[in-house]
C-alpha cells in the first residue's frame, strides 16, 4: 500500500484529468486560484493583490463605465442637490 497523500493537495481535483477546468475557468482564474491556495503564506498573494490580479480586468472596466455613467446621470446630479449626496 503505496499512498502518496496527493488528494491532500488543493488542487488535486483540477490535476486529475477527469475534473478538467476547460470551458469553465480561464486561464488567469486558474492563475489567480493557484496563487490564492498557495501554502506557504509568503508566498500566498494578499487580498489586496488578488483583487488587481488580471483575472479582475474586465470586470474591473465593467464597473467602472457603469459609475462613470451613474456619476454623470441627472438622478445623481439632483440627489446632489436636494444635499442627499455630499462630497
Amino acid at each position: 500500500m503505496n499512498k502518496d497523500f496527493s488528494e491532500l493537495d488543493p488542487l488535486y481535483a483540477i490535476k486529475k484529468e477527469k475534473s478538467d477546468p476547460k470551458g469553465k475557468i480561464n486561464k488567469e482564474g486558474l492563475n489567480l486560484i493557484v496563487q490564492l491556495l498557495e501554502f506557504d503564506q509568503r508566498k500566498r498573494v494578499t487580498a489586496v493583490q488578488a483583487l488587481t490580479h488580471t483575472y479582475f480586468q474586465p470586470m474591473a472596466a465593467a464597473v467602472s463605465n457603469t459609475l462613470a455613467k451613474i456619476a454623470s446621470s441627472k438622478e445623481i446630479a439632483s440627489l446632489g442637490s436636494l444635499g442627499v449626496i455630499q462630497s
